[in-house]
């Protein structure tokens, strides 16, 4: 029982880590996404349409990584 114990709370330890760090990861990519759209915003201004394309482009891709991550992460906390 004691063993029991012990592996479950160091089960919860972990996970509450991983959720953690999974968070941290998703903040980051958010903040990437963010900067992606400026930089495609300034790419318009300064006349430079591919540019502008490549950076809406990496951007619409993290936004879908970003919502699978927040979707993993809900589930983990529940």
């Amino acid at each position: 029982m004691v063993k029991r114990n012990i592996l479950e709370s160091l089960i919860q330890a972990h996970s509450e880590e991983l959720e953690s760090a999974l968070w941290v990861g998703l903040r980051a990519l958010e903040e990437r996404i963010n900067l992606q759209r400026r930089l495609a915003e300034t790419s318009d201004i300064a006349g430079h349409p591919r540019s502008r394309h490549l950076f809406e482009t990496k951007a619409a891709e993290n936004i879908k990584h970003a919502r699978l991550l927040r979707r993993v992460i809900e589930k983990l906390g529940k």
